[in-house]
């Protein structure tokens, strides 16, 4: 349930009944439209309030601090009231605790709903409401012994210490959660899955073997036919089967078609993750038929990272090119303060804002409460294993499968420096990536030149070890001479070694450039293209490994190329001397730069021509740069008459190394519809199941619009799941 910012319609604490039986009449007249005049306590007044910025508050300063701010306010308010006599003192403790009041009991409830299964939800509210009802009538009750003793103002006084007590004893508590969610640890704990509940529940393997540490990617999910976006069964299956063509079966493309929808249904209705439809968000062959304008693709919604706990620690760093400064962004967000979008400084100052303003979660670490994109998926579902009591096991790779009987049953893991055997009842599922960050692989299935330190992905994982596991045991391998390319810029500074160019192509105001200087690609196109162009134009010039991005000084001074942000934050004295001459280059004429980099300056001076051209004509006879919808997404759409062509004229001029990266290889396991692994005699391996890109590509070459990777990998890792249910 997302936490509303609308009037939370609880009683009113009984500030002013027990101020009436000291004698005061403790309210505010207020007079309706109509005339008439209703008395309102001045609780009641001040609660209201505070309940319809209930949501704004809790987006400020985190779930754990609303309920600590709602316990301190109204401990105040009952001190303060025990501490003064007359009507105006009693009034302002009263107001100061129904402040409390307001925040305190949406909040219980929000946290109440969002633990309770979709189908429970009305029964939990009102079982919520019969106990706050419960307690208002029997207030006087309690009260009455406790005034006989103590005397009105002691009643307040008892109350206040009492829930200064609470506020104490929930600090000190809950502060260091041992087990990675704190409280809400002991909320509601509720296993969902049919085959969870029927086959998993008694198995003490129910273990999920990461290698390391989580991985982040920009976890959007393409999703055709969900139900937040108008689209229809013909289209979506016409489009698709054009993008495949004959690199995979119709099986899987209708498979793939009939589930994703109900996937992500599961996923908003049955975890703590929620995905949304970016319904401006083009599909990346607009060219082809069946293509959509936008909503396929969809991104999760942040996700609060107090709610991990400790767990937080595990989860990796988002890659700097999904945020600003480090501080998180959706994709809506990006998209608008990348292209100078309608409302893009009220973006950049709304995120740095929400993250310097963020006092309590700020002396706990630098990291963004808001997370965003791969973060909050990975978060999320964490999220939801904890509240299933599902355990996790980091550092604890695979080392072998168990076949017993044609039969997986199990893996032998290496843990602690042991190797485990882990049997199971149904089945094993290979979800590990693919062979990226294997160089011996590469050598042997890739075409050349194939590096793996052109990778984007994190070092020492993706090392195709379940890939050969599954080969040793019979399995047929497939697609494993291609890989999901990107262009990217090397960046020292991030773990990775690279830095993809995935947004900013879409500006205008650059060119790519081969060695002879000619351009050699549509720049805007998807980048699984552009990476697929370098590497044609290289086997065809060889002079396309490295490419080179070419701008001016009003780029650089306006828009971000890979890690170099505009100037106007990020100015050239900023750049690391190491990066001089290596991957950054600039000089004042276009014959300079052409020198440095090592290029033919002819070639590079008519490129820049023809662009200039082409800028004032709107019209790119060359390659079609923004021609279509996709290309546009990611441009200013303010620069005409074509937003993806401008002027490059103003020096000094830069030069940027582009090499031709990956985000994943796309070859592994054969599999069936199911994600079976298929052996090379045709036949499904039994209890073997393989899915994203350790296995081979269940929707072939195609990367059909953003999230083409991690959304079959969803659909068909659900339909395995459900399959071994089945079973």
């Amino acid at each position: 349930m997302k936490p509303g910012s609308g009037l939370h319609e609880g009683p009113p604490h009984r500030c002013a009944f027990l101020g009436g039986q000291g004698g005061p009449d403790v309210t505010f007249a207020l007079v309706l439209r109509d005339g008439r005049h209703q008395e309102w306590p001045a609780s009641a007044v001040a609660n209201a309030s505070s309940s319809w910025a209930y949501g704004w508050v809790r987006s400020v300063i985190g779930a754990k601090w609303t309920f600590r701010t709602g316990l301190f306010l109204m401990a105040v308010g009952y001190i303060f009231i025990s501490c003064t006599s007359g009507a105006p003192f009693t009034a302002v403790g009263s107001a100061i605790a129904g402040v409390g009041s307001g925040v305190l009991l949406p909040h219980l409830l929000y946290l109440l709903l969002d633990h309770a299964p979709e189908k429970m939800r009305a029964r939990a509210g009102g079982l919520f409401y019969s106990a706050v009802y419960l307690g208002d009538f029997l207030n006087p009750v309690v009260v009455a012994p406790i005034r006989y003793i103590v005397g009105i103002h002691g009643v307040f006084l008892v109350m206040g210490i009492l829930v200064a007590l609470g506020l104490i004893w929930e600090f000190f508590l809950f502060s260091k959660p041992k087990t990675g969610i704190g409280p809400y640890r002991r909320g509601l704990i509720f296993r969902q899955t049919p085959l969870y509940k029927k086959y998993l529940q008694p198995i003490d393997v129910i273990h999920m073997l990461y290698q390391d540490v989580y991985h982040d990617e920009d976890v959007v999910i393409r999703v055709p036919l969900n139900d937040q976006i108008h689209d229809d069964y013909d289209s979506a299956y016409a489009y698709l089967k054009a993008a495949v063509g004959e690199t995979t079966s119709d099986g899987k493309v209708r498979a793939y078609l009939e589930s994703a929808g109900e996937m992500v249904r599961y996923l908003n209705n049955k975890t703590s993750t929620r995905y949304q439809a970016c319904l401006m968000y083009p599909d990346y062959y607009q060219e082809m038929p069946g293509a959509a304008p936008g909503g396929r693709s969809m991104e999760p919604l942040p996700f609060d990272a107090e709610r991990l706990g400790n767990e937080l620690s595990h989860l990796r760093d988002p890659h700097p090119c999904l945020t600003l400064m480090g501080k998180s962004m959706t994709v809506s967000e990006s998209v608008t303060l990348a292209t100078k979008g309608s409302g893009w400084l009220w973006v950049t100052l709304k995120t740095l804002g929400r993250y310097y303003l963020d006092f309590p979660w700020r002396l706990k670490t630098r990291r963004d409460r808001r997370l965003c994109l791969g973060n909050a998926l990975i978060g999320s579902l964490r999220h939801s294993m904890l509240m299933r009591d599902i355990p996790l096991w980091l550092n604890c790779p695979m080392v072998s499968l168990v076949q017993e009987d044609g039969q997986v049953k199990g893996v032998v893991a290496s843990r602690e420096g042991k190797q485990i055997t882990i049997h199971t009842h149904k089945g094993v599922v290979l979800a590990a990536g693919g062979f990226d960050r294997n160089q011996g692989m590469r050598d042997q299935y890739l075409p050349q030149p194939s590096r793996m330190e052109w990778s984007s992905t994190p070092p020492d994982l993706n090392t195709g070890d379940t890939i050969k596991a599954a080969a040793m045991i019979g399995a047929k391998l497939e697609n494993m001479d291609q890989v999901w390319g990107t262009p990217s810029v090397p960046n020292p500074h991030v773990p990775q070694g690279q830095q993809p160019i995935f947004c900013e192509r879409g500006l205008g105001g650059f060119i790519a450039v081969n060695k002879q200087g000619k351009r050699f690609v549509d720049e805007a196109i998807s980048y699984d293209r552009f990476q697929a162009a370098m590497c044609e134009n290289h086997r065809d010039t060889g002079g396309c490994i490295p490419a080179w991005i070419i701008f001016d000084a009003r780029f650089r001074m306006d828009s971000p190329m890979g890690p170099f942000l505009p100037a106007i934050v990020f100015p050239d004295a900023k750049v690391p001397n190491a990066w001089r001459g290596d991957i950054f280059f600039k000089s004042d004429t276009l014959e300079g730069l052409a020198a440095q980099i090592g290029i033919d300056p002819l070639g590079l001076a008519d490129s820049i021509r023809r662009n200039n051209e082409y800028a004032r004509s709107g019209v790119d006879p060359d390659f079609g740069r923004g021609n279509n919808l996709h290309d546009r997404y990611w441009s200013n759409k303010r620069v005409k008459p074509n937003p993806c062509l401008i002027p490059i004229e103003k020096g000094p001029f830069y030069a940027i190394k582009v090499m031709p990266s990956d985000t994943g290889t796309k070859g592994g396991p054969s599999i069936t519809d199911d994600a079976q692994v298929i052996s090379i005699t045709g036949e499904p391996i039994s209890g073997l199941y393989c899915i994203g890109n350790n296995s081979s590509a269940a929707l072939g070459r195609a990367y059909a619009g953003a999230g083409g990777t991690i959304g079959p990998s969803l659909v068909f890792g659900y339909r395995a799941a459900n399959h071994l249910g089945r079973s």
